[in-house]
């Protein structure tokens, strides 16, 4: 490592350092005393900015809030102005005698194990048999299979695949035909 010289030249006169620290008028405890204003100064500024990002930030917050607000009240009006529309709908489809007939599914009594109350396995829909615990998939098979080949008894729930033994025990007990 190169060895800092002790003097400089300026000029033809040779400079120690502390000449030079001297001659700037920073030499000991006024030097401490400089840097540390020179550092509050720079925290200040710091603040400052900091100070100004924050606002900054709660007015873009602000605008965003009213930004969110405003599309609320527009998906509100267009909800509206929908069930407004299918009102309409309705009451024309009334006047001009077109009344659409919507099927009905029968109520069927959600099992409770506890109460002894089963599902009637040819009468279920989906979410009967979803809430058995039954997948998605399992679902669709029993529905499919009830419009192809109907049930004789809930046995026959053991010829469908994708059914583990210990499951059909289970749901045989909250099932009836």
């Amino acid at each position: 490592m190169a060895r800092r010289p002790s003097t400089w030249r300026r000029g033809d006169e040779p400079v120690t350092p502390k000449q030079e620290a001297r001659e700037r008028g920073r030499v000991g405890p006024q030097r401490a005393v400089d840097d540390v204003r020179a550092l509050e100064d720079d925290l200040e500024r710091v603040k400052e900015e900091e100070a100004a990002k924050r606002a900054e930030l709660e007015r873009g917050k602000g605008e965003l809030e009213r930004e969110l607000e405003a599309t609320l009240r527009l998906l509100d009006d267009a909800l509206e102005r929908a069930i407004a529309a299918e009102r309409r709908m309705s009451e024309i489809e009334l006047e001009s005698g077109r009344a659409i007939k919507r099927e009905r599914k029968p109520e069927v009594q959600i099992a409770d194990v506890a109460g002894g109350e089963r599902i009637n396995l040819a009468t279920a829909g989906f979410e009967d048999l979803r809430s058995l615990g039954l997948s998605v998939t399992q679902s669709k098979r029993v529905l499919d299979h009830r419009e192809s080949a109907g049930f004789d008894s809930v046995d026959d729930l053991d010829r469908l695949p994708g059914f583990s033994t210990s499951f059909l025990a289970q749901v045989k007990r909250r099932l009836t035909l």
